[in-house]
This record gives C-alpha cells, structure tokens and sequence, in this order.
C-alpha cells in the first residue's frame, strides 16, 4: 500500500508525474492513497478508483499564511497516516518533503523522496535566514529517508556525499504512444524547449 504525499501551489511537472505515476501502480494492484492540499485535488479528483485525502489549503503568497497552512496540513496528515497502514510514503517537492520528514519518527512508515529541481537550489541557498532555514528542514528529511530518487545526474551534482550515497537517478519517461520521430526533413537551426523559463531549466 502505497502513499503520495503532494503539496504544491500550483500545476506543473512535478504534478504531473504524480499524475502519471498512479494509473501503472494501480495496474500493479498496488493500492495508492494520495494526500495533497485541497488546491490540488480538482487536478487528481477524476480518477474514481483513487482514495485521495485533502489536507487543507496552502498557499505561498505570503510567508505567515504559509507557515500556518503547513502546520494545519502536518497535524491533518498526521492524524490520518496512523489509520493507513501504509508501507511506503512517496514524497514529491519541498514542502511535501519537509512535512513528512518532521512526523516520520512517530508514523514509522518508510519514506523515498523524488527530487524535481528546486529542492537541490533550496538546499544550497543560504541567502536569508527564511531560506536558511528551509534548507535545514530539508537535509533533516534527507538524512531520515530511506531513498532519493532524481531524473538526472545534473540534478544531484550540488548534493552533499552524505544524500549522492542513497541517490538514485530515473529519468522521466515517454508516453510512445504519444510522442515519435516523425519522418521529415530535418530543419536547420531548429530550437525546442520544454520546460518553464526558469534559471534552473537553463
């Protein structure tokens, strides 16, 4: 029995991979439970088969209100992670990540971390004491996880040895019944992005 813990203001890649990842689990006849904030529930709502539990609304328009919506999300998934029985807890972006590795001592349920990419910036960003201290919730959950996984080696290379040891990387897949080669004539100086236009996508 699988949980995935999701917490995220709004829809973008590491949403969908979410997304993507449930259908093949459930496939597997591997019951999937999803905890997400209630921002995030319209985007996983249509799968009817999905148990799926709100936690709360959450916001990051304003570090106070964000603050108080991640302790009322941490008291409610923690009231509900002890009528689970879960095996394993998957938890995808930072502050999903930090959530879960603060109540992981008193569930015991095993955790794996998937990184997206603003985490590994997050970690190494000492800028102001806000930051700084984000950072620390962070290797906190890191050191207390069984398992990181990230989709490329690019990722991972600002990552202190202590995390690299237990670092796996799994490039996100391809839907091939969707995207192919096509067969015509390559066009010169032709430029594709894929990706929001961030520093940290290139």
């Amino acid at each position: 029995k699988l949980g995935l813990l999701l917490i995220s203001d709004r829809w973008g890649g590491a949403e969908e991979v979410v997304y993507q990842l449930i259908e093949p689990f459930m496939k597997e006849n591997i019951e999937v439970v999803l905890f997400v904030n209630d921002e995030m529930f319209q985007y996983y709502s249509n799968n009817k088969k999905l148990a799926i539990h709100k936690l709360g609304s959450y916001t990051e328009k304003n570090i106070f209100l964000k603050f108080f919506s991640i302790i009322k999300i941490r008291n409610n998934l923690k009231k509900l992670l002890g009528k689970q029985g879960l095996d394993l807890i998957h938890t995808n972006l930072g502050t999903s990540i930090i959530i879960y590795g603060n109540i992981s001592n008193k569930i015991k349920t095993p955790y794996l971390i998937t990184l997206h990419g603003s985490e590994i910036l997050t970690v190494c960003n000492r800028n102001n004491p806000y930051k700084y201290l984000v950072s620390i919730l962070l290797k906190h959950s890191f050191k207390k996880s069984g398992l990181i996984t990230s989709p490329s080696k690019w990722q991972i290379k600002s990552l202190q040895k202590a995390y690299k040891s237990k670092t796996r990387i799994i490039p996100n897949g391809i839907d091939t019944k969707r995207f192919r080669p096509l067969k015509t004539k390559e066009e010169k100086e032709v430029i594709l992005f894929a990706g929001q236009f961030v520093k940290m996508k290139g």
